[in-house]
């Protein structure tokens, strides 16, 4: 696993415990409308596919808490 530290926060990959709070990030932009033509909330089980199709799915931690 590589991880890259810029300050406080981290860059690593997601491991299925972050799911909860990435949808609680994205729900938040589809809410806004500032990010996403996206008109639904996901849910996790809408993500999860996300950490096996191959692609690098990374998140932003700062402090232990998911910030992106």
């Amino acid at each position: 696993m590589t991880v890259l530290l810029l300050g406080q926060v981290t860059i690593r990959p997601a491991p299925t415990g972050d799911l909860a709070r990435v949808v609680e990030i994205d729900n938040a932009g589809i809410a806004e409308r500032v990010a996403t033509f996206e008109t639904g909330p996901r849910t996790t089980q809408d993500i999860s596919s996300w950490l096996e199709d191959g692609q690098p799915f990374i998140v932003a931690v700062d402090n232990d808490k998911v910030i992106g």
